[in-house]
């Protein structure tokens, strides 16, 4: 055998022993782990998300409120929604 296929061996059982040390064997939760991954995921956009509810969001209510007859149709805010999507005009909310 030679000397990096002896190294590469005993890495490998170096790392074995050191996860048979690190205490008792827990199941795998692959649903715990992908609960963790998005909760981190949503907390590094949170800002963006918060700054967006507050600048758009809460004021585009506030006028519906104060002049409900003033709304437009939900097809026509989607379509205009759409067009803004696919022209990528969508504001940037990130600063």
């Amino acid at each position: 055998m030679s000397k990096e296929h002896s190294e590469a061996l005993q890495a490998l059982r170096d790392a074995v022993q050191e996860g048979l040390d690190s205490g008792p064997p827990v199941p795998f939760d692959l649903q715990g782990i992908l609960s963790e991954a998005k909760a981190r995921k949503l907390q590094e956009h949170d800002p963006v998300v918060e700054r967006w509810l507050v600048d758009v969001v809460g004021p585009t209510l506030d006028r519906h409120r104060a002049n409900p007859s003033e709304a437009r149709p939900i097809d026509e805010a989607m379509a205009d929604l759409d067009a803004m999507m696919s022209a990528d005009a969508l504001p940037d909310l990130s600063e």
